[in-house]
């Protein structure tokens, strides 16, 4: 029809003046600033040297969004938006580093700065390139809001490390399947869920190391969380109304790191499913390979307490908490005499 471009495939070299608001699948293989809101009925691209800079603007992907080569995506304005309808594949470019996102000239801004990305399906970060998916602290926001109620939204990282690639804010706003692990994860800001329904995270033993909590009513399966608080960014809002469930007697179900002012923090009715092995060896005031915790606090500044609130449980005898450092733990239900 008039005034539609129907073409299959369009590949842009370079940074165009005007675009279509609707596109079959695209490819940026140059330097590209969108002028305006942009539409794709199929895949998104960036491979060879690009980069995508969203510019301000929002653009919604039916399909797959791909960075390959030494591609990457822009987002620095806060009006950027990223709506992904199927799964997102990072194997591009250096995303905290040259030649786009270079952090040791003028204005010091990583790639992913601002905004949101909405992802309905997978998140996959490859190599080689270690940091493919490396948002800025502060940075943008991710949140995953797939809709399936049989097939969960997986997360799988080549490099989860602080200095490689991990998220900023992870949001979960899924509450049909929920979000799965498949490697381990950071997100260096902090956990949020959406408030709206209980948020289901499968963890397969793998570790979630995040730097704040925002988390009521979820289910935690074999997640193994680390509330880094010593080492990542983020504020403590809430942590409550949760389930720990699907843990093996040797796994650590909460570990928290500390070292700051001496502050206190509620965790809040919280069920766990499975009761951990416990200290074998209390004389060593630390966790030993194979022993389980319902929750480890470690704290080596001015000290840190944990209001620990626990609605339901297998029963414990004081020996499946462990406090290290300046840490305590004040079990407000007494629930380590039963």
């Amino acid at each position: 029809p008039c005034g539609q471009w129907l073409v299959d495939n369009t590949t842009f070299t370079g940074s165009p003046s005007l675009i279509p608001g609707t596109l079959q699948s695209v490819t940026f293989t140059g330097d590209a600033a969108l002028p305006d809101w942009l539409t794709v009925n199929g895949n998104l691209t960036v491979a060879g040297s690009g980069n995508l800079d969203l510019n301000g603007n929002t653009v919604t992907v039916t399909a797959d969004v791909l960075t390959q080569g030494s591609g990457t995506i822009t987002m620095r304005n806060a009006f950027d938006l990223l709506t992904i309808q199927r799964h997102a594949v990072f194997a591009g470019g250096n995303m905290f580093g040259p030649p786009h996102c270079d952090q040791s000239v003028f204005p010091f801004e990583p790639c992913l700065n601002a905004g949101q990305i909405n992802l309905a399906g997978n998140l996959t970060q490859l190599g080689p390139e270690k940091q493919s998916f490396h948002v800025n602290e502060g940075g943008t926001t991710v949140n995953f809001n797939g809709t399936s109620a049989v097939t969960t939204q997986k997360i799988s990282f080549a490099n989860p490390r602080i200095d490689q690639s991990h998220l900023a804010v992870m949001m979960v706003s899924n509450v049909n399947a929920g979000i799965e692990l498949t490697s381990d994860v950071v997100a260096y800001d902090d956990l949020q869920t959406s408030g709206v329904g209980t948020q289901k995270i499968t963890g397969n033993g793998n570790t979630l190391e995040v730097g704040a909590l925002n988390v009521f009513d979820a289910t935690f399966d074999r997640v193994l969380l680390v509330w880094d608080g010593a080492s990542y960014n983020g504020s403590f809002e809430v942590f409550g109304t949760v389930t720990f469930q699907g843990y093996l007697a040797s796994d650590i179900v909460i570990e928290v790191r500390h070292n700051l002012v001496a502050v206190s923090f509620p965790f809040e009715r919280l069920t766990y499913i499975t009761r951990p092995s416990g200290d074998n060896n209390p004389a060593n005031n630390s966790a030993d390979p194979g022993e389980g915790f319902y929750l480890w606090v470690r704290d080596f500044g001015d000290g840190l307490t944990i209001d620990w609130d626990v609605f339901s449980g297998p029963g414990c005898d004081g020996s499946e908490i462990l406090e290290e450092g300046a840490a305590f733990i004040n079990d407000l239900a007494g629930f380590c005499g039963s």
